[in-house]
């Protein structure tokens, strides 16, 4: 019986200083996962350069010199995350992948929590499909934290996005049948990467965890892609939530300039 293949995808837009930890965290986590299982695993990981304007790339190259089971890809220009990520997914599936961990390049989402999300479906009695953590604690701002909050509840209303889980946004360990049915529901349906994931899921575990602190850098992720997922649901959703998604979005926006 062949190894099992796992994949680690970490899409990365100027995150230099945090893509060596991210790779031996990962590394770290697999090798101990690996040591109580009784079945074989294999390690791979997909590392997307979402057009960083710092030394991401480079690093990236060095780990994969480092390192052949990881494999870099470069985005030639800068996608929404979710995006890139979808692309690193579908590169997984490509490369026979059973098993696919999506997570964050800025050690927010914690590395060491895949050894459990990865002996939890690999377990002999375990009928999961995906195991996926979910936070219960964001850091940040206080005040946009909150309207943050406020912001996913009302999009929880609408047609489109009424299957995310709270406080999911796409940290998790995918068997590939999910992870399948998942990007094919993102490049057909019209939903963002986060309602993908969640539609495909047919029985999965959730796992909660208090989102890190960030280690290194500046979050590339800005109020304006709250502004576009509200625009995005106007063109999708019902006319109540599409109206109060607008006005929370255009809020959120005029926020993140003023704070």
């Amino acid at each position: 019986m062949s190894d099992t293949k796992i994949c680690y995808v970490s899409s990365a837009f100027n995150e230099e200083k945090n893509i060596w930890p991210l790779y031996q965290r990962c590394l770290a986590s697999f090798e101990n996962v690996k040591s109580k299982l009784s079945i074989g695993i294999e390690f791979k990981m997909i590392l997307l350069n979402n057009n960083s304007q710092d030394n991401t790339l480079q690093i990236m190259k060095e780990v994969s010199l480092h390192d052949s089971r990881v494999c870099v890809y470069h985005n030639q220009k800068t996608y929404f995350n979710e995006l890139s990520s979808a692309y690193g997914i579908s590169k997984a599936l490509d490369q026979n992948s059973d098993l696919i961990i999506n997570l964050h390049s800025d050690l927010q989402d914690p590395p060491e929590f895949t050894e459990s999300m990865i002996s939890t479906i690999l377990d002999e009695n375990s009928a999961y499909d995906a195991v996926i953590a979910y936070k219960t604690k964001s850091n940040g701002n206080k005040l946009i934290r909150t309207f943050r909050k406020i912001y996913y509840v009302i999009l929880k209303f609408s047609d489109r996005d009424s299957n995310l889980i709270k406080g999911f946004h796409g940290f998790g360990c995918f068997s590939r049948n999910t992870a399948k049915n998942a990007i094919w529901n993102f490049e057909n349906t019209n939903v963002n990467l986060r309602s993908a994931l969640s539609i495909a899921l047919v029985n999965p575990k959730l796992i909660p965890y208090a989102q890190m602190d960030r280690e290194s850098g500046n979050s590339s992720y800005s109020f304006i892609s709250y502004f576009n997922e509200a625009i995005d649901v106007i063109s999708k959703g019902k006319s109540l939530t599409t109206r109060l998604s607008l006005r929370f979005g255009l809020f959120l926006f005029f926020l993140s300039i003023a704070i």
